[in-house]
């Protein structure tokens, strides 16, 4: 009988011991150990994904769960540099390393990087791998599979084109996406028009204004879509200022008397804005409320706050 007992108490500590080792492992693979108040604000490294899954002792699917919870508990909006990344790039980074097919940590997780953190760099790694798996691996996934876990395919190209366009300038890589998100089977009819939109005067906005429509509705959480909803506004205002500015430039270049100058004065360019507005019965204020203004150099300004999104501001 003492045998006995001596064996369940060994057997008792044994399994709070392997409790203990787990539970440290947990909140190993959690991340959340103490951080001195004097450390910086984002640090991060990659995780080798093989010793990752060893440490998760049989608990990977709940271990990426929990690092999935923990990215969309992250507040912080504070921009990084370019030079470096948000930390939760390192969660995003290993969690579809270690679950590839992980569509919303390439659709989600690229939409924080990109739009809240600014990480450009980070929110284009995990497009390129999303990308990647979509093209090399989702086509031999069951139909079933690509329809519960893969919902909307076209929308990783579409991000990348996102970035392309809007973030890093690059046309050509821009391009090339949006004509890969348009090939996808169910994709909507607009990316066939984006090419034609962009060669119109102004179409970066409509683009721009379409793309941030459709990251507002599929938006991870508040702190993101309400950025997302800001920079709308903001490209709104924008949009309408470059319909002025290109509707300004155009009257100026029928202007007979205003083609013969060499140079125009300020109190002249403000003659020729007077008559603009008569001439096309525009309002004094913009939509918005604000007061619209030119400067010395002809181009068209509003009072009402905005910001420049994917490096737009309205000029003609």
């Amino acid at each position: 009988m003492n045998i006995g007992r001596s064996l369940t108490i060994r057997s008792v500590l044994i399994l709070a011991l392997l409790l203990a080792v787990q539970i440290s492992a947990d909140s190993v693979l959690r991340r959340k150990s103490y951080v001195p108040v004097t450390a910086p604000p984002e640090r991060g490294s990659r995780w080798d994904p093989e010793i990752f899954s060893i440490l998760s002792f049989g608990q990977l699917p709940a271990a990426i769960d929990s690092i999935w919870i923990d990215v969309l508990l992250d507040d912080r909006i504070a921009k990084v540099p370019r030079w470096m990344h948000a930390s939760i790039f390192y969660d995003l980074d290993l969690v579809t390393r270690l679950d590839p097919a992980f569509y919303q940590a390439y659709h989600a997780g690229a939409n924080l990087l990109a739009v809240v953190r600014d990480d450009i760099a980070g929110a284009k790694e995990l497009i390129e791998r999303g990308d990647a798996y979509r093209k090399e691996q989702l086509p031999h996934q069951s139909p079933e599979f690509q329809a519960d876990y893969w919902p909307y395919p076209w929308a990783i190209p579409l991000l990348g084109g996102y970035i392309g366009l809007f973030e890093e300038n690059d046309i050509p890589s821009a391009a090339r996406y949006f004509k890969e998100a348009a090939e996808v089977p169910g994709a909507p009819g607009y990316l066939h028009n984006l090419e034609m939109r962009l060669s119109r005067p102004g179409g970066e906005y409509d683009v721009g204004l379409r793309l941030l429509n459709h990251m507002i509705a599929s938006a991870p959480n508040t702190t993101a879509k309400q950025e997302l909803i800001s920079r709308r506004n903001s490209l709104m205002v924008g949009q309408y200022l470059f319909d002025m500015n290109h509707a300004f430039k155009g009257f100026l270049s029928a202007n007979r008397n205003y083609r013969s100058q060499a140079s125009v004065s300020s109190a002249q360019m403000e003659k020729y804005w007077h008559e603009f507005m008569k001439s096309g019965r525009y309002a004094a204020l913009d939509p918005w409320g604000g007061r619209l203004w030119i400067d010395q150099s002809g181009r068209v300004n509003t009072t009402t706050a905005h910001e420049k999104v994917f490096g737009l501001d309205g000029a003609d």
